[in-house]
């Protein structure tokens, strides 16, 4: 996959999401995990906007 330097991973099952991102086949930053915020989609994606920028750095 020439090009792509990192790639974000997002588990979103249960009761949190789950963020990492993988090089190749390793982990490069430490899983970040934070509660789905099931009743407010609003709540949920303003919450999400700095777990992405954090991995994304």
């Amino acid at each position: 996959m020439a090009g792509f330097n990192k790639v974000m991973t997002l588990d979103a099952g249960g009761t949190s999401f789950r963020f990492r991102a993988l090089r190749g086949n390793q982990q490069v930053t430490q899983t970040i995990a934070m509660p789905t915020e099931a009743n407010s989609l609003s709540q949920k994606k303003e919450n999400m906007k700095p777990t992405f920028y954090a991995i994304y750095i």
